[in-house]
């Protein structure tokens, strides 16, 4: 069988899913689903998704996932493999957990964003699993509902926005309530299984997959940041510590390289970048860039630097929309 096609880019939204071996159990535990979360969220800081619903079932899950960088692949597959290893480890089994490699349809989050999330927080009452959506509370119906009730992994904005601020909560209660006598389904697009949109959507990204380029069309592009390059954040760490770029990548057991553990913190944290990336600009093995991430973070001061830079480097960033006015002012 031929794999889905995903299609990647910056600002992208999706309804991202996977499921057990074998349609086999993914969470043991209210504990794995604690943890799930606690992972998806340290997912969020890393690679910088924003996930704007979600629901954890028995054995497969649902998520809205918008990512500014592009980068659904590579945090996906640090979720899906930091989770597994804590589960068998935890319960002592072998072998993978999820079925494969995850399920990613591209979305029009215009059309199809708050019937998207109505469509996951209704799953555990249409597997009869509760009798009140309010029972539930592993998924992300609460943090809408009640506040007190939001997980930090969860942004809200866009679903409220689309609601409004006045009597959110009355209004977005009724819409998804709507659907529990109904019958909830999503349109399949039979020529583009793998995007959920309506026809000028599907030519929109079909032209973009043609030409690879940013479509102005993109939800949130005003104001979704880009992110530096691994080169830009040694730019601006060498210039901060005031020395040549070439002595951050300089190995050495005798000397505590700060500013060469801050450049792998900040590209790790801000830029989103791979161990295996910064291990091949740094000349350092996946083991060694572990290492200097975890120094910073152990480090009040090192880390109250690259908080400063990576602060510093928010303000001084581009949108995407700003970026792609760029690119066409330069052709």
């Amino acid at each position: 069988m031929a794999r889905q096609l995903r299609i990647y880019f910056e600002g992208a939204w999706y309804h991202v899913m996977n499921r057990g071996v074998n349609r086999e159990t993914i969470f043991f535990s209210d504990d794995h689903r604690y943890m799930f979360l606690h992972f998806l969220n340290k997912t969020k800081e890393i690679y910088g998704i924003e996930t704007h619903a979600y629901c954890l079932m028995d054995n497969h899950y649902h998520l809205i996932v918008h990512t500014p960088r592009g980068n659904i692949s590579e945090a996906m597959q640090y979720l899906h493999s930091i989770y597994a290893r804590y589960v068998n480890i935890d319960i002592k089994r072998d072998g993978p957990l999820f079925k494969g490699r995850f399920k990613a349809i591209l979305i029009n989050a215009d059309e199809y964003l708050i019937e998207l999330s109505r469509y996951i927080h209704l799953n555990p009452l249409k597997a009869k699993m509760v009798r009140s959506l309010l029972e539930y509370k592993w998924s992300s119906y609460l943090g809408y509902i009640k506040k007190t009730k939001k997980h930090k992994c969860l942004n809200t904005e866009e679903i409220i926005k689309r609601f409004g601020q006045n009597n959110f909560v009355q209004s977005y209660k009724k819409f998804v309530e709507y659907g529990v006598n109904q019958e909830i389904n999503l349109p399949e697009e039979k020529k583009n299984p793998s995007i959920l949109g309506g026809k000028d959507f599907c030519e929109i990204i079909i032209q973009y997959v043609k030409a690879h380029s940013l479509s102005a069309e993109i939800v949130g592009a005003d104001r979704i940041l880009v992110a530096p390059s691994m080169q830009s954040i040694l730019n601006i760490v060498s210039d901060h510590f005031g020395i040549n770029d070439k002595n951050i990548s300089q190995k050495s057991r005798k000397i505590k390289n700060v500013p060469r553990n801050i450049t792998i913190y900040i590209c790790r944290r801000l830029g989103g970048c791979s161990l295996q990336e910064i291990g091949n600009m740094m000349g350092l093995s996946y083991k060694g860039v572990s290492s200097a991430i975890q120094r910073v973070q152990a480090d009040a001061h090192q880390l109250k630097i690259a908080n400063e830079l990576i602060l510093q480097m928010n303000n001084n960033a581009k949108t995407i929309e700003e970026s792609r006015k760029l690119r066409e002012e330069e052709i």
